[in-house]
């Protein structure tokens, strides 16, 4: 299941000039809106918690004049990382998100929406961004069980564009595990790019979207179509019988869109930016006390929000981030990933690599655990 080296990807039938202008204001969900006093509440990944593994706050210096080490010493300090802080007796994962091939410089389509900081980025190229992280990950040492990415593979939802961010993760020596992101608008288009894939079940996901279910480190990891899960529809009923079937095992989710606002106000208040019935997902959720992580991206930021003991986390894009994008243009100080530890089953620690930069544990805010439900 998932993306490897030696899996054949298949080319997307579909011409790029097929699907070039996307339903950006139709195909948008109205938002959820609620009290304005949420919007102050930005959460960053910073505040560090006691306990047996390293925690440090990232640097407060801005990122605009961050060093950004070379990729030789930032896979060192890395692995030194893992040397230090994973458990004999555990093992890991690395989650990435956004992509975005075809966008800034590469862009041949029309924009795809207008978030207010496409001119920042429109000289940068998406795709070296994306084949650095990627180096970085083939050289973590020991290697991650397998790599989690959480959508937006292409900007424009092109079939080459899909293709071309597909065959970059094949580059990876372990199992690929993929959700589908806003940006890959067109269903039918994706799903035959993605026909390729071990996970591909065509009659289900032409049904319900690409939903799919994965075991590994002792837990069960389900994937869900941001784009398709709807509260009355088939996804939802296929999503509530995964948690039913869990039991004692502990599950873990993905979705790309983000199921509470972040404390990004121009994220948070534009309509059709967050999950529409995230609500209901979440409500859906704490009704299964072993299923405490949803990971995801889309926001462009790195957030971690809590609803009871159920943890929302973000990841910011491997393109640029909403709070820096001044400085996408400048290195690659904004790339970001995760490293997720599990032991006998279980979240041991999540932790945040800056590549080119440093890794930490990473904790809730102590805003954030004061429930947001």
């Amino acid at each position: 299941m998932g993306l490897s080296r030696r899996r054949f990807l298949r080319s997307a039938a579909l011409a790029p000039a097929a699907l070039c202008v996307p339903p950006w204001v139709a195909g948008c969900a109205p938002a959820t809106h609620a009290s304005p006093s949420d919007a102050a509440a930005y959460v960053a990944l910073e505040a560090p918690a006691p306990g047996a593994y390293e925690t440090r706050n990232d640097p407060k210096e801005s990122r605009r004049s961050a060093h950004v080490s070379s990729e030789a010493e930032s896979v060192a300090e890395v692995n030194q990382f893992l040397a230090r802080n994973l458990p004999a007796d555990a093992d890991y994962f690395v989650h990435i998100s956004d992509m975005h091939i075809g966008g800034g410089s590469e862009s041949r389509y029309p924009p795809f929406g207008d978030s207010g900081l496409e001119f920042l980025v429109a000289e940068v190229s998406p795709t070296p961004r994306a084949e650095r992280a990627i180096r970085e990950i083939r050289q973590l040492s020991p290697a991650p069980a397998f790599v989690v990415f959480t959508g937006d593979l292409s900007d424009h939802g092109q079939p080459d564009e899909i293709e071309q961010a597909l065959s970059i993760l094949a580059s990876l020596d372990v199992p690929v595990h993929i959700t589908r992101g806003n940006h890959e608008w067109h269903r039918e288009a994706f799903l035959h790019a993605v026909s390729g894939l071990a996970c591909y079940e065509g009659a289900r996901m032409g049904t319900m979207g690409f939903c799919y279910a994965f075991d590994g480190l002792g837990a069960r990891h389900i994937v869900l179509d941001s784009e398709e899960i709807h509260t009355e529809g088939p996804q939802f009923e296929w999503f509530r019988a995964q948690l039913a079937a869990l039991g004692d095992t502990a599950g873990l989710v993905y979705i790309h869109r983000n199921l509470k606002r972040v404390g990004y106000p121009p994220s948070d208040y534009r309509a059709g930016f967050i999950q529409h019935n995230g609500e209901d997902i979440i409500a859906l959720l704490q009704q299964h006390p072993t299923a405490q992580w949803v990971i995801g991206g889309h926001v462009h930021l790195n957030a971690w929000r809590t609803a009871g003991a159920l943890n929302l986390v973000s990841l910011t894009a491997l393109f640029y981030s909403n709070d820096d994008a001044y400085t996408t243009a400048q290195g690659y100080s904004s790339l970001y990933a995760h490293l997720v530890c599990m032991r006998h089953g279980a979240v041991e620690w999540l932790a945040r690599k800056r590549l080119g930069g440093s890794t930490a544990i990473q904790r809730p805010t102590e805003r954030d655990l004061l429930s947001l439900v």
